[in-house]
């Protein structure tokens, strides 16, 4: 995988959502 693509940025962002949502529920 020798990509220049941000998906460990795109990963953390989601896992924060999904964070939240847990947070809320």
């Amino acid at each position: 995988m020798g990509t220049n693509i941000p998906t460990l940025s795109l990963i953390q962002q989601v896992q924060k959502i999904l964070s939240r949502y847990v947070w809320l529920g």
